[in-house]
C-alpha cells in the first residue's frame, strides 16, 4: 500500500503487482500452469460471491474479499494453502473491513452448506459444539491470521464503484441502462486479476466503455471522453478483453493440487454419483457400478430375512394385545362379582334388621 501526501493528510492507495510478479507468481514457480491458476482464482471468487449472497452481505464486502483473495495468492502458492479455506477467510475478513460482520456460526453454517452442495452430499445442519464445528472454526481463524500476517496487515481496498457513479453523472448516463450494464461488468471483473493490476479509475472507465459499445450508445470522441478520466484506449481494450474472456470460459470447478486430496475428491464424486471434473470416467466404471448394485441388493435381501426371523422369534403383537384385552375383561368381571356380593350382603342385613325389629315389637305386646 502506497501513501500519497496531500498537505497535512496522507491518503491510502491500493497496491498493485507488476507484470513480472504476475508472470512469475508463487504458484507458477511451484509448477502450477497458468490455466489452472486462472481457474482456481475464478473458482475462489465465485465461492466468495455465493457465500456473500447467502449471508446477505453488500456487494462492496464481497468485492473486498475478492481483492484480498487475489492479493494473497500473489504472495503465496495455491499448493501451499487450500483455495476453499482462503476464499472463506477472505469473505470473513472482508465483512469485517466493510463493517458488515455476521456471527461466526452463520459463516460456518453457510460454508458447510456450500461444501455439501458441491460435494453432492445430503444436506445436514452443522451442530454447534460438534467436532466438525470446532475444526471449521479453528481453520477459519487460523487462515485469517495467516492472510493478515503475509499481507502485513495492509488490507486497505479502494473500489471503482465511486468513480463509476461520478463518471456516469459527468457523462449524463446515470439514468440510462449504461449504468446498470457497467455496474454488472464491474462486479464480474473481480473474478479476474485486473483489480490488482490496474488502477480503479481506469477500471471504472473501461466498464463504461464496454457498456456503451454493447448498447450502441455514442459517446464523444473528439476529443476522446476517456482522456478526461485519465485512461488510455490500449488499457481499456486490455481490460475489456479480460472481462469478455470470462463469458467464453466454462464454469470454474475445484481442481485439487495434492495427490491425496485428488483421491478423496474422486471418491466423493463416485459416492455422489457424479463424474469428477478432473479425471474422466473409466470404461470399467459401469461394470463396477453393476457389481455395487448387486451387492446392495444382496445386503437388502439379507436384511429382510433377518427382520422376518426376528418377527417369528418374538411373540406377535396381536397376541399381546389380545391377552391385554382378556386380562382387562377378567378384571371387569371380578369387579362385577364383588359388587354383586356386596349388594346381596346389604340386602340380607336389611332383612335381618327388619325381622329383629318385628320380633321385638311382638315381645313387647306379649308382655303388655
Amino acid at each position: 500500500v502506497s501513501t500519497q501526501s496531500t498537505g497535512s493528510k496522507e491518503e491510502l492507495e491500493n497496491f498493485y503487482f507488476s507484470e513480472d510478479v504476475i508472470e512469475n507468481s508463487p504458484s507458477k514457480q511451484e509448477g502450477v500452469d497458468s490455466e489452472t491458476e486462472e481457474k482456481l482464482r475464478i473458482f475462489g471468487c465465485e465461492l466468495i460471491q455465493e457465500a456473500g449472497i447467502m449471508l446477505r452481505l453488500p456487494q462492496v464486502a464481497m468485492a473486498t474479499g475478492q481483492v484480498l483473495f487475489h492479493r494473497f495468492y500473489y504472495l503465496n502458492s495455491f499448493k501451499k494453502y487450500n483455495v476453499k479455506d482462503v476464499a472463506f477467510a477472505s469473505i470473513f475478513l472482508g465483512s469485517k473491513l466493510e463493517e458488515n460482520q455476521r456471527k461466526l456460526r452463520e459463516f460456518l453454517n453457510v460454508f458447510n452448506h456450500m461444501m455439501q452442495l458441491r460435494s453432492g452430499i445430503k444436506h445436514k445442519p452443522l451442530e454447534i459444539g460438534s467436532q466438525k464445528y470446532w475444526e471449521m472454526k479453528d481453520q477459519l481463524i487460523k487462515t485469517e491470521r495467516i492472510m493478515l500476517k503475509d499481507m502485513g496487515f495492509q488490507v486497505f481496498v479502494e473500489h471503482p464503484y465511486k468513480y463509476l457513479v461520478n463518471y456516469l453523472a459527468i457523462l449524463k448516463l446515470d439514468d440510462s441502462s449504461v449504468g446498470q450494464k457497467a455496474w454488472n461488468y464491474l462486479n464480474d471483473s473481480y473474478r479476474t486479476n485486473i483489480c490488482v493490476r490496474f488502477k480503479t479509475p481506469i477500471i471504472a472507465t473501461s466498464c463504461i466503455y464496454m457498456a456503451a459499445r454493447v448498447l450502441q450508445i455514442p459517446l464523444p470522441e473528439q476529443p476522446p471522453w476517456w482522456e478526461l478520466f485519465g485512461a488510455s484506449k490500449d488499457k481499456m481494450d486490455e481490460i475489456a478483453w479480460y472481462i469478455t474472456r470470462l463469458y467464453s470460459m466454462s464454469k470454474a470447478v475445484y481442481i485439487p493440487l495434492d495427490k491425496d486430496e485428488s483421491k478423496s475428491s474422486n471418491e466423493v464424486s463416485q459416492l455422489s454419483g457424479k463424474q469428477s471434473p478432473i479425471s474422466p470416467k473409466s470404461p470399467s466404471a459401469s461394470l463396477s457400478e453393476e457389481i455395487d448394485q448387486q451387492q446392495q441388493q444382496q445386503q437388502q435381501q439379507q436384511q429382510q430375512l433377518l427382520n422376518v426371523n426376528k418377527r417369528q422369534a418374538s411373540p406377535p403383537q396381536s397376541s399381546s394385545t389380545s391377552s391385554n384385552v382378556s386380562g382387562n375383561s377378567s378384571r371387569r368381571d371380578n369387579r362385577k362379582e364383588t359388587s354383586d356380593r356386596s349388594r346381596k350382603s346389604r340386602r340380607h342385613r336389611h332383612v335381618r334388621r327388619r325381622s329383629s325389629r318385628q320380633d321385638r315389637e311382638k315381645d313387647r305386646e306379649r308382655r303388655s
